[in-house]
């Protein structure tokens, strides 16, 4: 969602629901175009004639630099409450037990009940849209809950005087299922007030919503005793002044990626076509061919010239033309291609 000034929440405010709908809809084209470069479901560089063979080579690059990057980066085992104690290092310890403040206790109890098992997939989801979100909340057995959202139905509305702090004001989750739309807003109980003072210890509210049409209608409240935000982000790349990551797949990393595929593809069709060397006979009338009683040998009429037609070249440019760009291609990612390393 662009920056915005808000001083009051509207559910119904027309210009701000326009807005948040056309950035939602982008975004989401993004972030498929995206998840298609991972899973190397790439685009053909050259044209496939129905009935003949799809010459096309594609290298999942992007799906191998991913996996490699979140392999290097791993996920943390214990999560740090961030205090002004002089030995703040000491007592918010998750592994001391005689030193857990009250706070890094419910840190700790958060982390690994409900984010530590589903924190790989959500940082998958990172890196390949440059952004993701989990919802955490408290079940009806006061069990804490957590599940990672699909940020293609996020859009997060953020204050626009804060600028490069990315201070957000609230979060609104939209979906659809058949022919209803559905909609949650997640808003702090301090932007619900005619004359709003940013209070650190503000509760929040979930509204929920459904439209069959242009109309939404208010289905549900809950009023979240938690004075956490339940809202959970994880930010990859993060780019001066925009509130959303950046994908790990960019698009001069996809070029890359593309580029790789159409010197692949070429190669493999020259190689097709120029495999097995083409036996060129010069003065011969093909009925004059004879079989002969020894396998793989015929005669040909006096004075006529047979030889083959092979290449002159093992495409060695071609080969190291590709290795640079896949060079070039793990330099961006930084990450090691593995196939480089020698013994």
């Amino acid at each position: 969602m662009p920056a915005i000034t808000l001083q009051q929440y509207d559910p119904d405010n027309r210009t701000l629901n326009e807005l948040g709908d056309k950035e939602r809809t982008d975004r989401a084209k993004d972030i498929d175009t995206r998840w298609r470069w991972y899973y190397g479901a790439h685009p053909d560089v050259l044209k496939v004639v129905q009935g003949q063979v799809n010459d096309n080579v594609k290298l999942n690059l992007c799906g191998r630099g991913t996996d490699r990057l979140l392999e290097f980066i791993g996920h943390p085992t214990d999560l740090v409450v961030d205090t002004d104690a002089p030995d703040a290092e000491d007592s918010a310890s998750a592994e001391d037990d005689e030193t857990v403040t009250p706070e890094q206790q419910v840190i700790n109890d958060v982390y690994a009940v409900a984010i530590k098992p589903i924190l790989p997939e959500m940082q998958l989801v990172t890196l390949v849209a440059g952004h993701s979100f989990i919802r955490v909340w408290v079940d009806e057995n006061g069990d804490i809950q957590a599940a990672g959202i699909d940020p293609k139905a996020v859009s997060v509305y953020w204050n626009a005087g804060t600028g490069s702090q990315r201070q957000p004001l609230f979060y609104r989750i939209q979906w659809t299922d058949g022919d209803k739309a559905y909609r949650q807003d997640i808003v702090p109980r301090w932007l619900q007030s005619p004359d709003p003072q940013f209070d650190q210890d503000s509760t929040w509210d979930v509204y929920e919503f459904e439209s069959k049409g242009a109309k939404w209608n208010l289905t549900g409240e809950t009023n979240l005793p938690e004075t956490f935000c339940p809202v959970i982000e994880l930010r990859n790349k993060v780019a001066p002044f925009e509130y959303y990551g950046q994908t790990q797949l960019s698009d001069d990393v996809c070029n890359l990626n593309n580029s790789v595929n159409f010197l692949s593809t070429n190669t493999a069709r020259i190689i097709r076509y120029h495999a097995h060397p083409r036996t060129i006979g010069e003065g011969v009338d093909a009925a004059k061919v004879n079989v002969t009683s020894i396998e793989g040998f015929f005669t040909v009429p006096e004075g006529a010239k047979v030889y083959n037609l092979e290449m002159q070249s093992d495409l060695a440019s071609s080969m190291a033309m590709l290795q640079q760009l896949k060079g070039e291609f793990f330099a961006t990612m930084r990450v090691t291609d593995v196939s480089s390393i020698k013994d």
